[in-house]
């Protein structure tokens, strides 16, 4: 397998945050997420990767700024705070060792895929970008398959990555390797009212996730990886048993992606496949209040997503190429059960069928020291929401079903300059919001939704 090496620094980074929102940033968000456009941070899906010569001692930093928001983030945050967000291989020969901050992509194996819908979000339609890398790190309510998802139930501090590593290790045929995530979130007060009575109010959250992947060369032009996710995770939310909201709950997670090279080129593109599927878990119980009659209400969530993707990548000794076609089918049930006595049941499942999804993304670089990185992407989305109320008690049932296609494109762009010795090279990538090629009234004003407008990816290779 072989790519381009993207060189890349954790040194300073500096961006400027001109609009409310999350963050557009790094080189990802250029090419809109092009799962054939290969970036220094796939090690974490991929921590065999790190093994291999092409993926040693390279590392990239990002910064988000601050966005200010002056109301509730539709996704669950007040603002996205600032964030430094670094990647970094460090190895030699068959071994290599993985460092990592900040990265919340959760079970995602891969990175964001551009254009979609948060199906948990009711402003889905208002945020084309919200499944973009950037995303991740402005949001990591967004993070599927973490341990988060419920709603009001959740904590609304979610939980930061505290510790980050992995290995790669590679034998004569296989390469091996593992990642682990722990991250967590205290935001709790403990008040005595003199008497003796201690009470402890707020919100605990964290997760432990674990990446296994392997990559096989089954003949002398293919090769195939393949990469295994499992995560899981608690919270809780302390108060008295009459607060609404007071509880425990409990999250489990499950993915894999197999992914095939063909190394030898057919008219210059090298073919590629990926195949993704995950799914989720979440439970949470709220205490039951004194005196109350149980059960006690109840909140879960389960959904599934699977992704298939087919494209490739041609270079040229100027320029690299990326395409690809795609399918996704993601699910979200939401199941609320009354409690106090109620039987009743309220069901909220949403269904987003994305066919096609097709888009090209690339790096130009007109001379030596200078790139243009840019991507287009067009997704039809087919949705499905489907609402349904059992009162209980042998009550009618009802049933609303609303169905919807829409049609989303986004445009990426962003510049690159290179600075190349014989030891080491950096690269300083500045990115431009997609918005902006549109509506270019957002380089000074943004309205709902929207996001700075420039961020930077600073990058070392040694």
């Amino acid at each position: 397998m072989s790519r381009k090496r993207f060189l890349a620094l954790p040194a300073l980074v500096l961006a400027v945050g001109l609009v409310a929102g999350p963050a557009d940033a790094s080189r990802q968000d250029s090419w809109l997420g092009n799962p054939f456009m290969w970036h220094i941070n796939d090690v974490i899906a991929f921590p065999h990767r790190a093994a291999q010569d092409d993926w040693q001692n390279e590392a990239a930093a990002v910064f988000v700024p601050n966005s200010i928001s002056f109301s509730p983030d539709p996704r669950g945050s007040e603002a996205a705070e600032a964030l430094l967000q670094g990647t970094a291989t460090f190895g030699r020969d068959n071994w290599g060792i993985i460092i990592a901050a900040n990265d919340n992509r959760g079970y995602n194996p891969v990175k964001g895929i551009g254009a979609g819908y948060d199906p948990r979000s009711d402003f889905g339609d208002q945020l084309p970008d919200s499944r973009r890398p950037a995303d991740y790190l402005t949001m990591p309510s967004s993070a599927y398959f973490s341990t988060y998802g419920l709603g009001g139930s959740m904590s609304a501090n979610m939980p930061r990555t505290r510790m980050q590593v992995g290995l790669g290790y590679g034998l004569d045929a296989v390469d091996l390797g593992l990642f682990w995530t722990m991250a967590n979130s205290q935001n709790t007060t403990e008040t005595n009212d003199g008497a003796g009575n201690t009470t402890k109010t707020g919100t605990e959250a964290g997760y432990n996730s674990f990446t296994l992947s392997g990559g096989l060369n089954l003949s002398a032009f293919t090769s195939f990886e393949l990469a295994l996710s499992f995560t899981t995770g608690s919270q809780e939310r302390f108060g008295t048993a009459g607060n609404t909201g007071v509880g425990t709950g409990d999250n489990s997670a499950f993915a894999f992606t197999w992914q095939g090279h063909l190394d030898r080129s057919w008219l210059g593109w090298n073919p590629a496949f990926i195949f993704t599927y995950g799914q989720c878990s979440a439970d949470f119980q709220e205490t039951q209040a004194a005196g109350a009659t149980p059960p006690a209400d109840n909140n879960e969530l389960e959904t599934s997503s699977m992704r298939i993707d087919f494209g490739g990548k041609r270079s040229w000794e100027k320029a690299d190429v990326a395409v690809d076609l795609g399918f996704q089918l993601e699910t979200t049930k939401d199941t609320f059960t009354q409690g106090g006595g109620g039987t009743g049941v309220l069901t909220e499942e949403e269904t987003h069928t994305l066919f096609p999804v097709c888009g090209a993304s690339g790096t130009y670089w007109p001379w030596g020291w200078f790139g243009i990185d840019g991507g287009v992407l067009f997704v039809f989305d087919s949705i499905e929401d489907k609402d349904e109320a059992n009162p209980g008690g042998g009550g009618a049932v009802s049933t609303d079903t609303d169905n919807d296609i829409t049609m989303d494109s986004e445009f990426g762009f962003g510049l690159v300059f290179r600075i190349a010795r014989e030891t080491w090279g950096a690269d300083f990538a500045a990115n431009v919001r997609n918005d902006v090629l549109s509506d270019p009234g957002t380089l000074f004003q943004g309205g709902f939704g929207t996001s700075p407008i420039f961020s930077i990816e600073s990058a070392l290779h040694w």
